[in-house]
């Protein structure tokens, strides 16, 4: 879901996170936050013959992980792994958004990273480029 998608269908889904944050947090960045699975998706610029014959020593064959093993539009090897575990909150209205900033300060909001298309909210509590 990104954000256009977001405003069709008035619901207003965000991961949530902290600048302070380490990679796979395991505390919820605020109270308002539930925890929900995403699909994660591994994909590669490359194709499945060009992984295997560089990675595959290393790493296992491109199908020997993940499941729904596909080609993208623009021709590159997808598969998907294990869900990701995230932080989200819901915020309906822009009083629901200035709550947010009034409680936890700086938010940077954002359409998401090339993994995952859901727009974030970071509470910025931490310094952060």
């Amino acid at each position: 879901m990104n954000l256009k998608d977001n405003f069709k269908t008035k619901k207003m889904i965000y991961i949530i996170k902290r600048a302070s944050d380490r990679l796979f947090e395991k505390e919820s960045p605020c109270e308002e936050a539930i925890i929900k699975p995403f699909a994660n998706w591994d994909t590669r610029c490359c194709t499945e013959e060009s992984y295997n014959n560089r990675f595959a020593l290393k790493h296992g064959t491109w199908k020997s992980k993940g499941k729904n093993h596909t080609l993208t539009e623009d021709g590159y090897i997808s598969r998907q792994m294990e869900d990701n575990l995230l932080y989200i909150i819901d915020i309906n209205t822009l009083e629901d958004l200035h709550r947010l900033i009034d409680k936890y300060g700086t938010l940077i909001i954002d359409n998401g990273d090339s993994r995952n298309k859901t727009p974030t909210i970071t509470i910025y509590d931490y310094y952060m480029e």
